[in-house]
C-alpha cells in the first residue's frame, strides 16, 4: 500500500488528531521516498516512527538510506519523524538478495560496534529514536538477541543521556505526551 494512500491518509490524520504515534513499516527505497515526504509535509504533527532505519536489502535500490546523512537530514526538515531501529542481528544477510542487511554498524575482527557516523546522527537526534523489537507471532524466539543488540552494541555505543532516551524515555513522551518523570 502506497504511503499516500486514501486509507494511509486516514492513519496519518488520526495521529494528528488525537497525538498519539504510530509505526510505519515502509521501504527505504529511494523511489518510495517520495510517497512519505509527501504524507510527512501534508501532516506535520502526525508521530511517525519509521521502522527499521540502520537497514539496507537492496543497494540498487535504497541508495539514500545506506548511510547516515540522509537520516540526519530528513531529522531536520521532518520534525514529526522518529526512527526504530532495525532488528537483525549485525552481519545477517536479507533472503531476498543476499545483501548484509544491517548498515549502522562496524564488524571488524575486533567485533562489533555502532558504526560512528550513524553514532554521530543518533546523539544528535537523541529524541528522534525508539527501540521496537519487530517481534510478532512466529518470532518471539527472537527477544532476547534483539534486546541484546540493542543493548550491547546500540546503547552501549552512545552517551549515557542518548541511551538513556532510546531505551525508554522516548517511548514514554511520544505515548504520554509527557516528559519521563
Amino acid at each position: 500500500m502506497q504511503v499516500d494512500s486514501e486509507a494511509m491518509q486516514v492513519v496519518f490524520g488520526l495521529s494528528a488528531e488525537t497525538g498519539l504515534p504510530f509505526l510505519l513499516h515502509h521501504e527505504a527505497e529511494d523511489a518510495l521516498l517520495p510517497e512519505l515526504e509527501r504524507m510527512l509535509l501534508k501532516y506535520p504533527k502526525a508521530k511517525v516512527i519509521w521502522c527499521h532505519v540502520g537497514r539496507n536489502r537492496n543497494a540498487g535500490t535504497w541508495e539514500k538510506f545506506r548511510y547516515a546523512a540522509p537520516v540526519r537530514e530528513y531529522l531536520k526538515k521532518y520534525p514529526n519523524l522518529y526512527f526504530d531501529f532495525l532488528a537483525s542481528k549485525p552481519g545477517s544477510k536479507y533472503h531476498g538478495t543476499g545483501q548484509i542487511e544491517g548498515v549502522m554498524y562496524e564488524v571488524s575482527s575486533y567485533g562489533v560496534a555502532l558504526d560512528p557516523e550513524w553514532k554521530t546522527v543518533i546523539e544528535e537526534f537523541p529524541d528522534r529514536f525508539v527501540l521496537g523489537t519487530d517481534i510478532n507471532t512466529d518470532k518471539f524466539e527472537n527477544f532476547d538477541r534483539v534486546i541484546d543488540t540493542y543493548r550491547n552494541i546500540i546503547l552501549k555505543g552512545l552517551n549515557a543521556e542518548a541511551a538513556e532516551k532510546i531505551a525508554y524515555k522516548n517511548a514514554w513522551n511520544l505515548m504520554t505526551g509527557e516528559a519521563w518523570k
